[in-house]
């Protein structure tokens, strides 16, 4: 099965999960609660574990311009994405759209968006070793149309210094 036919499956199940869990979630559930826990610790376990320079695969699947559903390596330094280059041509991503890419902390920074908005569906995937987000699938409001969001992250690795 190939990334993207993994990706659909996996938001399709999401979607439909969330479908039929249609309920008044608050902030105070418990799903919630150990969704932020569980948030929090892998955050703290990859804080310990950054290196300061790294790069990774990252794609995303969502209603959105073509070019930011293109699989790319993402280079960080220092905190910052300072270069992507699109894996099926080799090209550099225009300076210009490297806003669109996160580092580490920003996949996390949207996970903690889904949660503080409540979203109604939320699958999440952490690197076992590195405690990275690997796959984040959600969608903040099932009865809204296209605004389902997919964010896969992989082989990340340390850039020498």
């Amino acid at each position: 099965m190939s990334r993207w036919d993994r990706a659909r499956t996996v938001l399709g199940a999401v979607l439909v999960a969330g479908l039929l869990a249609c309920q008044d979630v608050s902030f105070e559930s418990t799903r919630w609660e150990a969704v932020q826990t569980e948030l929090n610790r892998q955050y703290t376990l990859w804080k310990a574990a950054r290196p300061a320079s790294y790069q990774y695969r990252f794609s995303r699947v969502c209603v959105c311009p073509a070019d930011l559903t293109r699989e790319v390596m993402v280079e960080v330094t220092d905190s910052s994405v300072v270069a992507a280059t699109y894996t099926d041509s080799s090209t550099a991503v225009p300076a210009s759209s490297l806003q669109f890419y996160f580092t580490v902390e920003g996949l996390f920074g949207q996970i903690q968006i889904a949660i503080n908005s409540l979203a109604d569906s939320l699958y999440l995937e952490y690197d076992p070793t590195l405690h990275y987000p690997r796959v984040i699938v959600g969608d903040l409001n099932v009865f809204v149309a296209d605004d389902e969001l997919g964010l896969f992250s992989s082989e990340l690795v340390a850039k020498p210094e």
